[in-house]
């Protein structure tokens, strides 16, 4: 593990949180997810502009 964080420049939990299907060998491509702070509290769904709350 410390190899492949120091190697493909990972945090601790992009690369605790790799799966199997994150990895192509055939590409050398490793798919890094974004987290849920990355998210925010839109919960993954982008928001129009101008609908913070408006009701």
């Amino acid at each position: 593990m410390g190899a492949l964080m120091y190697g493909a420049g990972l945090r601790l939990m992009e690369c605790v949180r790799l799966r199997v299907k994150d990895v192509d060998f055939a590409r050398r491509e490793i798919v890094v997810r974004p987290g849920a702070a990355a998210m925010g509290d839109t919960g993954g769904r982008a928001r129009r502009p101008g609908a913070h709350g408006a009701a």
